[in-house]
């Protein structure tokens, strides 16, 4: 899998939304248990991981993340699984 400059994990599309948008030329596959995306951000290239909720699940998104695109930077992004309506 191709290398990646920045990482996002997030547990719900909601929240990768906003990273989504900005993306140029965005792909998406599934690896093992979770949704990755990818694409560009100017010259940057971002992988994107959707975690599904739970610490666990986020721990184990993100190395799948760092072995699969070996980004230089990680962002954990979002709390919409957090808030109640």
């Amino acid at each position: 899998m191709a290398h990646a400059d920045i990482g996002l994990v997030a547990a719900l599309k909601i929240e990768l939304a906003p990273f989504l948008q900005r993306c140029l030329t965005p792909k998406k596959y599934t690896g093992g248990e979770f949704t990755f995306r990818g694409g560009r951000y100017d010259e940057a290239r971002v992988a994107i991981v959707e975690s599904g909720p739970g610490f666990a699940r986020a721990r184990r998104a993100t190395q799948a993340l760092l072995e699969a695109h070996t980004p230089a930077y990680v962002v954990s992004c979002g709390f919409s699984g957090g808030l109640r309506p």
